[in-house]
């Protein structure tokens, strides 16, 4: 049944999309994306007016994210969707956000208590290592739905459960089918759930799918990060837990999260270059191709070298204590469950027969290839993997690559 509504689903898209084609031939171009347009619809749908408004530099940073969809995004179908990202995903949460501090200001006084921050440079197991940690019950993830919305939520139904859980899986749902639809998941095996934890929360970058054209740390800046996360930290299901982040792109970050949060645990993951390389060139096509970004793929392997010499050289260099953990893919990919052990000791996890069991289960459901397998060549992005390592030499040589 899934798979035929997805079918559907992507039928009447790609009518949309060739409507929009032909219409493009006679000058007509529809489903441009305007800024105070947008701006507009979400103060109307939160019933409440966004400050930042009336911040120029912040004003200037959202309409180069709209102009550049509007040039980038070809098909008027993606661009709907963005439309719909950028007014719930973007401004409605910033004005939750201010909402909710002035409606509760001892949000401002909550205190994370050593998150765990899952990093590295991408498409080097830590997607695994997420859904295995997140079985420690000292552990808080974030689900879909709580990466969605600012909390507390309207005060006269958050405290529902059926009413939330109804809610929060119907729109997982639709979600995920909409992702089936545009994503091949040998690539990008990302399976959307209202309760599993999320993946990819760039606590610098407010939603993920906008990261092949845009960085967006310049239109969530860093008071409301903090803000954000704490709201999750005292009104979550388990408030007084640990909170566990997962996102490759905060190893261009670690000072800043050192920063913000001092006492914070950083596990950083390596594999060797070129296979990194591919696998990302790999599935930066995948999703660019599903939202309407058509890149050629010698761009495409220039930006993946220009993200892992930034992520690698940033790990290099940076400093060191016991509050900053280095994994290797090949030592994970050979025993899980016994890297999760050594990673709970060092972060002062408990480690008990009952995690075990769960983490073999895991394992068990979960084997390598469950969607099939992913399928890629570096040399096909006109990356050459011994010259990368040659490049990389400092990087492998530091870590036991």
């Amino acid at each position: 049944m899934l798979t035929v509504v997805a079918f559907l689903l992507k039928s009447a898209l790609t009518i949309l999309d060739v409507t929009g084609y032909l219409l493009s031939t006679f000058g007509v171009h529809i489903v441009l994306l305007n800024t105070m347009q947008l701006v507009e619809k979400t103060e109307k749908k939160v019933g409440r007016k966004l400050s930042m408004v009336n911040n120029s530099e912040w004003m200037k940073n959202l309409e180069c994210l709209v102009d550049t969809i509007n040039k980038k995004v070809t098909r008027p179908s993606i661009r709907l969707i963005y439309r719909d990202i950028i007014c719930d995903e973007i401004l409605q949460p910033l004005i939750q956000i201010e909402s909710a501090v002035e409606r509760h200001p001892a949000i401002n006084n909550v205190c994370i208590d050593k998150p765990i921050f899952i990093s590295g440079s991408g498409r080097n197991g830590s997607t695994l290592l997420q859904a295995l940690m997140a079985n420690y019950s000292e552990l808080r993830y974030l689900t879909l739905p709580e990466c969605r919305e600012m909390l507390p939520l309207d005060e006269k139904r958050e405290f529902d459960p059926n009413w939330r859980q109804e809610r929060d899986e119907r729109w997982a749902w639709k979600l995920d089918l909409s992702q089936r639809a545009l994503v091949d998941f040998r690539i990008f095996s990302h399976e959307l759930s209202a309760n599993k934890p999320e993946e990819c929360i760039p606590i610098l970058s407010r939603y993920m799918f906008l990261w092949p054209i845009y960085t967006l740390g310049a239109v969530w800046n860093g008071e409301h990060v903090i803000q954000w996360l704490k709201s999750k930290a005292c009104h979550g299901s388990k408030p007084s837990s640990r909170l566990l982040l997962k996102c490759p792109i905060h190893s261009a970050f670690h000072t800043f999260i050192r920063k913000v949060f001092p006492d914070a645990f950083i596990i950083r993951l390596h594999r060797d270059p070129g296979q990194m390389a591919g696998s990302h060139c790999s599935m930066h096509t995948g999703i660019t191709e599903a939202f309407g970004v058509n890149q050629p793929k010698k761009d495409i392997g220039e930006m993946t070298l220009k993200w892992l010499s930034l992520s690698c050289n940033q790990m290099v260099t940076e400093e060191t204590d016991k509050q900053m953990i280095d994994i290797r893919y090949n030592d994970l990919m050979a025993d899980p469950v016994g890297v999760c052990g050594q990673i709970a000791q060092l972060v002062g996890l408990q480690h008990t027969d009952e995690v075990v069991l769960k983490l073999h289960n895991h394992m068990k459901t979960n084997p390598k290839h469950k969607h099939g397998v992913h399928n890629y060549s570096a040399i096909d992005y006109g990356i050459h993997c011994e010259q990368l390592r040659n490049d990389f030499e400092t990087y492998c040589k530091r870590f036991g690559i």
